[in-house]
Order: structure tokens, then sequence, then C-alpha cells
């Protein structure tokens, strides 16, 4: 597959990715409604910025749609040549490579961006050999090459703060700008990721577990007969009323009848 001659700027991506012809209004349709649907439950961050050579990196966090405890590393590299855009003070018209670890991008994407030279090439080694030197046949089998949703959903994220989030002396100042060996230490690579995930699905389903077998014990002790406590009791020990003997009670010394 030919490395495509142009990249694109972030507008362009969301708008038509990969230069794939003219924007199809369906599915445009399609990903914001998702878009919209998503960011009115999960909350998209940027975890951390830096700087290297002239191209800007952002770290974004991509919570996972179906579980609260998961989210996905998603970084977006701004970078030109241009000298002339060098000095302007926002990034909307530098072009973008991506990296992230969700397992659709993974399965489906990551070979696919590797060979048009979207994926990142300083984290290739968060990648893996397997993902960047096979292509993907059974999850994505006719090499159809578009939006990841993590990814479309951080470019979405940026392009809606535009002016804060793409500006690069806010950049500077405020969006949690880190040393670079720092940044690439917080990324998270694929193997870990999915272990981590794993790890979370397994103590879900264990919790889950526990609190069935907690609500079966608490029916079972439910149904058990309760003591009947008797109107004299001290504790859980029943003190029966003492009769009194038929026939005149006996006078105790001192007292008076």
């Amino acid at each position: 597959m030919p490395l495509r001659s142009k990249y694109q700027t972030l507008p362009e991506f969301i708008l038509s990715p990969f230069n794939n012809g003219k924007s199809s209004l369906s599915r445009d349709i399609k990903y914001d409604s998702q878009y919209q649907k998503y960011i009115g439950n999960h909350s998209i961050y940027i975890k951390a910025t830096t700087v290297i050579d002239d191209s800007y990196y952002y770290l974004i966090k991509v919570p996972s749609e179906s579980t609260d405890t998961t989210e996905y590393d998603v970084v977006i590299r701004f970078f030109t040549d241009d000298s002339l855009l060098k000095r302007e003070t926002h990034l909307r018209h530098y072009k973008i490579q991506f990296y992230s670890n969700c397992p659709s991008f993974m399965y489906q994407f990551a070979y696919l961006y590797a060979q048009e030279g979207y994926l990142i090439k300083s984290l290739y080694g968060k990648v893996g050999d397997d993902f960047l030197n096979n292509p993907p046949t059974k999850s994505n089998a006719d090499m159809n090459i578009t939006y990841d949703k993590s990814i479309y959903f951080a470019c979405k994220f940026l392009s809606s703060n535009k002016y804060d989030h793409l500006n690069k002396i806010s950049m500077a100042n405020t969006i949690k700008r880190v040393s670079n060996d720092k940044f690439f230490n917080l990324i998270t690579d694929f193997n870990s990721a999915i272990t981590k995930a794993n790890i979370l699905n397994e103590e879900k389903k264990l919790k889950k577990e526990l609190d069935k077998q907690g609500i079966a014990r608490d029916d079972r002790n439910s149904t058990k007969k309760k003591p009947v406590m008797s109107t004299f009791k001290k504790g859980f020990i029943k003190i029966k009323p003492v009769k009194k003997k038929s026939g005149k009670a006996k006078k105790r010394p001192g007292l008076s009848t």
C-alpha cells in the first residue's frame, strides 16, 4: 500500500479521514451523534503535553464506553516543516499522526495507520511487532481505513476546544506540559493496557459473583424462623415468669401484713 503524499490537519481529518473523497453526510452524522452521546456521560481530558523538535504531542485520556474503570491513551502529534506555520500561535494548520492503545484500534487499524504513515513512529514500541507487521485479516479483512472511535473522540475533543487546547501559548503555560521522558513514560503500551483491562474484568466478574452469593445467603437467612421472644427476656435468653403457688403465701420475717 503506497504512502500518501499529503498528511492532514485536524479539521481535514475529522471531515474526511485519509482524504477518502468527499465527506459522507451519513458517516458524519453517525460519528458525531456517537460523540455527542458519549461526551454527555464521559469526561475526556488531557493528561500531559510535550514538545520535541517543533512537534507538539498531546496525551489524551479517553474513557471506555463499556466500563468506568478503563481509560485509553490516545496520542496526537502535531508537526510541520513550514517555517511560517512554526511562527503561528496555534496548531490548526499542522499535520497530525496518532497512537491509541484501544483494542479496536490495534486489531483493526494499527497496521494500516503505520502503512499510511499516520502512526507515530516513536511509539512503534508501544504497539508491538504483531500489529505492525500483520494486516488485520479477521477484524478488518477488507482493509478499510478510517477513524478509530477512540481517535475520533480525541480529535473532536481537541477541535471543540481548539482556541484553548490548540494554542501554543496556552499549551506551554496551562496544559500539563512535562518533560519528554516523563511524557513517553506516561503512555501505556498495548500489552500492558490489555493485561490491566483483563484483570479489571476478572475483578468485576469476581465482585459480581460475590455479590450474588451474598444475596443468596441473605435470602436463605431470611427464610429461617426467627425466635419468638417473650416479654420477659434478657438479651436472647427467655425468662419465664414464676407461677404463684395456690394457697396462702408465707409471711416473710420482719414484714407486716
